[in-house]
This record gives structure tokens, sequence and C-alpha cells, in this order.
């Protein structure tokens, strides 16, 4: 399988577009076993993100070099994706009261 990713253009690139789905699979599971385990108001820091793309840069590595940059790119691109989609689904919005304030007379 290695060798026909590496062969040719369209197979280094999804060799990095695996990779990034690497990346993806493993920031859910390392995220989703921090709020099973400690709590529902643990997010994912960069030290975790930093993790997991390495890992996933390091399988990409293993087909070709151009995997790498294709890697990084897409990863960085899917990570502003579940960033957005994080923010939507785990953000409560507080609701402030306004007291208006008459002025004295």
């Amino acid at each position: 399988m290695k060798n026909d990713l590496a062969a040719s253009k369209v197979g280094t690139l999804t060799a990095g577009a695996l990779g990034s789905l690497i990346f993806v699979f493993l920031l859910t599971a390392l995220s989703n076993f921090q709020m099973s385990s400690i709590g529902e108001q643990v997010k994912v820091g960069l030290t975790e993100v930093f993790l997991c793309l390495a890992i996933a840069v390091i399988a990409s590595a293993t087909i070709h070099r151009v995997a790498i940059t294709v890697c990084i790119l897409f990863s960085v691109f899917l990570l502003f994706l579940l960033t957005g989609i994080s923010q939507t689904r785990y953000t409560t919005t507080v609701v402030q009261q306004v007291t208006q304030q008459r002025k004295k007379k």
C-alpha cells in the first residue's frame, strides 16, 4: 500500500489527507477521553493538538515528504472547522439583565 501511495502525485495527496484524518480522529478520541475522565468543562489545549499533529505527521512521513506538508495544511483547516463546531456546540451564552437608572432632576 505504501508503494502505491508514494508512486503518484495523487497518492501522496491522498496520504496527506489520510494523515489529517488520523489527526482529527486522534484529537476527537483524546478530547472525549478527557471529557469523560475529568469533566465536561475540560477543553483540549495546544499541547494535545501538537501531540496529535505530531503523530499524524509521523504517519504521513512514512509515505512521502509531500504527504507531510499536505497533512499539516489539511489538519490546520480541519482544526479550524472543529473549533467552529465546538464553539457552537459547547459554548453557552449568558444573558445579562440591564437595569436602567433614571436621571435625577
